[in-house]
């Protein structure tokens, strides 16, 4: 009979299994959804325990288009390896369920990333970016008036982004 882990280690433990198992590049916001959502730790629990792991080599943050991608180091998979057994079989079946339950719209969340600065002279500088296997693929800044334009702009980026690079793919390669 397996001897279950708890408190800080058991979420430790959840973070390295559920990065491993994502086959993404994942932010942390990403694992928290995942294991707040599933009601298997706390945002200071949660804190403290990515920090640690970070700190003791087992996670690695890898800079990308969307932010800080966390990574599982050697040290990471072989202490997932020895302890993986530690976390009950139903939290494991869980955190499966939810990654590919939601796998499509965190790849699209690190696919698609959205900035916006205020402009010395006003209005702001919106940056949309779309990004394939860490390589950007479609880069768009545009100064608009308004914050609110922005916001907008940047909430619509998600959806209108496929639209708008097949669009442009698509005029710029007509033989006139």
């Amino acid at each position: 009979m397996p001897i279950f882990s708890h408190g800080d280690v058991k979420a430790k433990l959840l973070i390295l299994y559920f990065v491993r198992g994502a086959k993404i590049d994942v932010s942390a916001e990403q694992i928290y959804a995942c294991l707040f959502a599933l009601d298997y730790t706390d945002y200071f629990t949660f804190c403290g325990a990515i920090a640690e792991l970070k700190e003791d080599g087992f996670l690695a943050e890898v800079p990308r288009a969307f932010g800080q991608s966390c990574k599982l180091t050697l040290s990471g998979k072989e202490a997932l390896e020895l302890f993986e057994e530690s976390i009950p079989q139903s939290e494991r079946e869980s955190i499966r369920r939810y990654i590919a339950e939601h796998s499509v719209r965190m790849q699209q969340e690190t696919q698609l990333s959205s900035s916006m600065e205020p402009l010395d002279e006003g209005g702001y500088m919106v940056c949309l970016v779309a990004s394939e296997q860490n390589r950007t693929i479609l880069e768009i800044k545009m100064q608009v008036a308004s914050r609110e334009t922005a916001m907008i702009m940047r909430k619509n980026w998600a959806e209108e982004s496929c639209f708008i690079y097949d669009t442009l793919y698509s005029h710029l390669l007509k033989e006139r």
